[in-house]
């Protein structure tokens, strides 16, 4: 079934953990190169800062961003406030919903708030960007943490499920959402933020290492899946980029800016879907990567 309303003209891109750092710079860079963004994390606060720093990001200024529904987004379907569970008809009808409160608009660009670890929060939050736009062309998995540092022993099984709980079950969720749509809708591109500690994990970080490699076999698992739908999967590892969000764990490790690692994201989102990029590194030239262990 089809959206209701005309769907955005502009190609648009769901980013988990848009609030900051990597998440921030990939909105960012591929704001400028035309797309809608669909900025996805916990903190409101911080994902409207993302929105103000958008290209394109003042075209609706003036409007009541806090409204409960905007008179160009019809109310249809589904009420996907309730705290109901959700519905397991992933067709476009059931996408379509109203507004929710935790969504704010910046021009061509939207703001959600989701805990991607939550399977309600993310259907919800995947209904909000379908209603809006009508459309879902690219979905970059970037939400993580870092988890608990430390040798085996000392790490807490709380600490480590929470690890595992959002960056492997909140990639699988966003990317469970993401596919069922593209996969009625003629295909898309996924990119997870990988990490180069899938292949070559830092001492005293098993959970973040072991989270980082699921990811990686999960991203082989989405590209074979979607083979027959158009959709492509891409595991995109970066090493010691700078954001403001990167932790001291790096130490004097040489790092390189952000922005190198936002050009090669937005290379491979421009691709056509019937080119795919199986696996990008990207490093700070000189960091013990190749000599981890």
């Amino acid at each position: 079934m089809e959206s209701p309303h005309t769907p955005y003209s502009s190609p648009v891109a769901v980013i988990t953990g848009a609030g900051g750092g990597l998440g921030r710079v990939f909105a960012q860079a591929l704001a400028a190169e035309g797309w809608s963004i669909a900025a996805l994390g916990r903190s409101s606060s911080s994902l409207q800062k993302t929105l103000d720093s958008l290209v394109g990001a003042d075209e609706l200024r003036g409007c009541d961003q806090h409204s409960e529904a905007r008179q160009d987004i019809p109310r249809v379907v589904r009420d996907i406030t309730q705290d109901e569970p959700p519905s397991d008809d992933h067709s476009a009808e059931h996408y379509l919903a109203p507004r929710t409160k935790n969504q704010h608009s910046a021009g061509k660009h939207i703001s959600i708030t989701c805990d991607v670890s939550d399977e309600h929060s993310v259907a919800t939050a995947f209904n909000a960007v379908i209603n809006h736009y009508g459309r879902l062309d690219l979905l970059i998995n970037n939400a993580g943490v870092p988890g608990p540092t430390g040798q085996l022993h000392t790490v807490s099984s709380t600490e480590f499920r929470k690890t595992i709980d959002t960056n492997l079950v909140g990639t699988f969720l966003c990317t469970h959402h993401a596919f069922r749509w593209m996969a009625r809708n003629g295909g898309g591109r996924i990119i997870n933020n990988g990490s180069i500690a899938a292949h070559a994990p830092r001492a005293a970080a098993a959970a973040y290492a072991a989270s980082k490699a699921a990811v990686a076999s999960l991203t082989v698992s989405t590209s074979l899946d979607g083979r027959d739908y158009g959709i492509t999967c891409t595991e995109l590892d970066i090493g010691n980029a700078r954001t403001s969000l990167l932790g001291s764990f790096t130490g004097n490790e040489p790092m390189f800016d952000a922005q190198h690692a936002a050009r090669m994201l937005v290379a491979v989102a421009s691709l056509p879907c019937d080119v795919s990029v199986d696996q990008l590194t990207v490093t700070a030239t000189g960091m013990p990567y190749l000599g981890r262990g």
